[in-house]
C-alpha cells in the first residue's frame, strides 16, 4: 500500500470512528442503548430501545451543494458488499456541518445503490424523487 493510501484510508477510519462516537451518544440522548460488536460484522453498532433492537450502519457523510450522497453499500479494499434488509436495519447519516443525524430505513435500499438527502429545497423546486432531509430526522 502506498504511502498516499495509507493516510486517505486512516482519513476515512478516523471520520467513521468520530461519526460512530457521534451517533452513539446522539442515541443515548434519543433513549437507546448503543452497543458494539466484538467481531467483525457489516453493521457498526446496534441500538436497543424499549426490547426491540436495531442493527445500524453509521455513515459520516459531508453536504455537497445542499445534499448528503449516501451509498447502500460498503468498501472494503476491491470488496463492494451492498446493505440488505439481511444484514442491518438502517443507516444512520451523521452530517459533521451541522451535527445533525438521520435515520434512512434499509428498505430504502431496494429503489437504488444510494439516496441523496436534500437539506434545502431545489433550486428548480423539483419535488418528485426528491428526498428532504428532513423527513430521516426522527428516529
Amino acid at each position: 500500500m502506498r504511502e498516499s493510501q495509507k493516510i486517505m484510508k486512516s482519513e476515512t477510519t478516523k471520520k467513521g470512528n468520530i461519526g460512530l462516537l457521534a451517533v452513539a451518544q446522539e442515541a443515548l440522548k434519543r433513549g437507546y442503548i448503543p452497543s458494539f460488536p466484538m467481531e467483525g460484522t457489516i453493521y457498526d453498532l446496534v441500538l436497543e430501545k424499549e426490547g426491540i433492537f436495531y442493527r445500524v450502519q453509521v455513515k459520516y457523510v459531508t453536504p455537497y451543494k445542499g445534499s448528503l450522497f449516501v451509498k447502500f453499500d460498503s468498501t472494503q479494499g476491491q470488496n463492494t458488499q451492498k446493505y440488505t434488509v439481511k444484514d442491518i436495519d438502517a443507516i444512520i447519516v451523521y452530517n459533521p456541518n451541522h451535527e445533525t443525524f438521520y435515520w434512512i430505513p434499509i428498505v430504502f435500499s431496494k429503489e437504488s445503490l444510494t439516496i441523496t438527502l436534500r437539506l434545502f429545497e431545489a433550486k428548480n423546486k423539483q419535488k418528485k424523487g426528491v428526498h428532504r432531509a428532513e423527513e430521516f430526522i426522527q428516529w
